[in-house]
């Protein structure tokens, strides 16, 4: 997955960083022509003319840090481009953050000019709360400007970041969503006596070019487009091309050197944390008072934390991995993973539970613990031994299920905290029968009629009802959109409006979410004299693999059938139907037919996705794929009248 370069024996230099110039276009030139990008790029709003990032371990008299220092020049293809107008630097309690520079140029018969009338504010760092109350160490600084920006404004910002606790280095995102980079690079001064990683993530498609000499490490690449997202695009993590620093060693002393040190650095928060209080002894009495087993009493404790605690994220800063202590969580009512995770920890215990604490990332994050850094670790959970099987507790979703894996822990790896001992397994994935779709629908046709109704019901089953139903929780306290139109639209998607739903009921004992729905559909047909055309394109974009050499990523393996019956009114005859397709693959299967019945047409689909993500290896299936799903949405279902 990626490749490391230690060093151990160079000398340490203090005193003024050298300053790296990268070779290309001078930027700063009064000969610097904008048209020339316009006219390269010109599908971008903006692009990143150049990113360059210089890392340093700093040794002081005081203490050791280490300093990451930015220089970003950006350059607006188009009038207005807001994204220039406005930068957020966030940082947390064990970073300082320094901006030197926030300069804004405009261009005028060749020659770049200072914007003198605009005011750059920086403002200062700002702490946060949640409801008032709740800590949240992560700070921020604003660079904002006073108006709108012109076209070719050219945008330079200096900044650099101090970490102060060595463990917390944040990793260099060479690109990221909606940014063309045009020149990027990296640059490490090799330490003296120190033990440093610059691990490189998602390179290998961006021709990076390597280099190691006069003590520096250093990556750089031309030219990084900008990430396109469709249905499939993985999470950021697992494709922006990116570089993690570690600190490993400093003299005798371990800072992350291995997972074992992750583990005991962890170990060491839970430590300060206060348990087994009284108050907290009594109310795990309470809450299993007249429970026998031992799973009565899980199932109890669990619900009572998902039920009675409000969850709220927090990720950064020792905040993010730190809990509150369970009394802490019972008094406000609320917590982040890590203080529900431990409140379940410290009830299971008190009940005579063996239940203990663990790290996992989110499948948002594409790290395993061979990396061993804090960015590997998301998210806390609770585990829980039952008659030698483990299970993992996540009570941070009102829908989940303590004897079930919630879909964004399948696949991930977990470090189960067993004292003075540790253990890594990984999450089961659930596999696609247990995870399903079912759509039947009629629609009425009327070949002379701009407008078809349709009615019909839709059926989820396992992880996705459970995921499902627990956005529909959400939406119900945010917004009125809370009925299921939404999931209708999600799962036919094209050519389908004005939906109305009624009888939506989640079963949670069976793990089912059903609705009934109504609606029309437009934009199906197209008429060509006596023939009528009829293409509708339900379904189309569940799988929207555009390009099949890039990953693709699903929220959960799954099975997806719809069967839509096509009731022809009058004299409406059918010419020619769509040919049948069977395609059985090991990760991504797809199956259609369409048939007459006399005065029905009965068209069925068939989607099956065994993975969560198929990649490069899957490369050749992912193609045949495709191939056949667009194929069946080409043929048209020919109709006369």
């Amino acid at each position: 997955m990626f490749s490391t370069k230690i060093f151990k024996s160079i000398p340490f230099r203090n005193g003024l960083f050298i300053v790296f110039l990268f070779v290309g276009v001078n930027l700063l030139s009064q000969k610097f022509d904008p048209v020339f990008y316009e006219e390269k790029y010109p599908d971008e709003e903006f692009i990143l003319l150049n990113h360059e990032v210089n890392l340093e371990l700093i040794d002081s008299e005081d203490a050791l840090s280490f300093k990451t220092k930015h220089k970003k020049e950006y350059l607006s293809l188009e009038y207005d481009a807001e994204e220039l107008n406005r930068f957020l630097l966030t940082f947390s309690e064990t970073q300082d953050l320094k901006v030197t520079m926030a300069r804004y140029y405009e261009y005028e018969d060749g020659k770049k000019n200072l914007v003198k009338n605009v005011k750059t504010k920086w403002l200062k760092p700002r702490d946060h709360y949640i409801k008032g109350d709740f800590y949240n160490d992560i700070k921020d600084l604003e660079i904002s400007t006073s108006r709108v920006l012109e076209k070719y404004t050219h945008v330079i910002i200096e900044y650099e970041v101090i970490d102060n606790d060595l463990k917390f280095i944040s990793p260099i995102y060479a690109s990221s969503f909606g940014k063309h980079v045009v020149n990027f690079s990296v640059r490490l001064k090799e330490p003296y006596d120190a033990i440093v990683d610059l691990v490189p993530f998602n390179i290998d498609n961006d021709n990076f070019i390597y280099s190691d000499s006069d003590g520096f490490t250093s990556y750089s690449a031309k030219d990084i487009s900008r990430i396109k997202e469709n249905s499939t695009t993985p999470p950021y993590n697992y494709i922006a091309p990116h570089f993690v620093p570690v600190v490993r060693e400093v003299g005798d002393t371990k800072y992350l050197a291995s997972v074992e040190d992750l583990y005991f650095w962890y170990k060491g928060l839970i430590n300060q944390v206060e348990m087994n209080t009284p108050e907290i002894s009594s109310l795990a009495s309470v809450i299993t008072s007249g429970d026998i087993s031992e799973e009565e009493k899980i199932q109890s404790i669990f619900k009572y934390v998902q039920s009675k605690i409000d969850y709220l994220a927090f990720e950064d800063g020792i905040a993010g991995f730190k809990p509150s202590s369970a009394v802490e969580v019972i008094q406000t009512g609320y917590g982040d993973c890590k203080g529900m995770s431990n409140l379940l920890v410290d009830l299971l215990r008190n009940v005579g539970i063996d239940a203990g604490h663990a790290w996992i990332g989110t499948r948002k994050l594409n790290y395993t613990y061979d990396l061993a850094a804090l960015c590997v670790d998301n998210h806390m959970v609770c585990w829980v031994n039952l008659n030698d099987e483990i299970f993992i507790l996540d009570a941070t979703g009102k829908g989940h299920f303590w004897n079930r894996i919630p879909s964004h822990l399948q696949g991930k790896q977990t470090l189960l905290g067993l004292g003075e001992s540790f253990k890594v397994i990984e999450m089961p994935i659930a596999k696609a029968e247990t995870n399903s779709v079912l759509v039947n629908a009629t629609i009425d046709l009327d070949c002379s009629a701009i407008l078809d109704t349709i009615r019909g019901e839709i059926k989820l089953v396992g992880n996705v009802a459970i995921d499902y139903h627990m956005a529909l929780q959400s939406l119900s306290v945010q917004s009125n959109y809370s009925t299921g139109e939404w999931i209708v639209y999600k799962f036919l998607n094209t050519n389908v409006d004005e939906v109305e739903v009624t009888n939506l009921i989640y079963d949670s004992s069976n793990f089912e979410l059903s609705m009934n729905f109504i609606g029309v559909v437009s934009g199906a047909k197209i008429k060509q004299g006596n023939i009528v055309l009829l293409s509708p394109r339900f379904s189309q974009g569940l799988v929207d693999i555009t390009e099949p050499d890039k990953p693709a990523y699903f929220e959960n393996a799954f099975e997806f059938e719809s069967n839509i019956s096509y009731r022809l009114g009058g004299s409406v005859r059918v010419i020619e139907l769509p040919s049948g397709i069977d395609l059985n693959q090991e990760k991504l299967s797809y199956q259609y037919s369409c048939s007459d019945q006399g005065n029905t047409i009965s068209e069925k689909r068939k989607i099956t996705i065994n993975t969560i993500y198929a990649d490069s290896a899957n490369l050749e299936e992912k193609t045949r794929f495709m191939e056949a799903v667009n194929q069946s949405y080409e043929q048209p279902i020919k109709l006369t009248n």
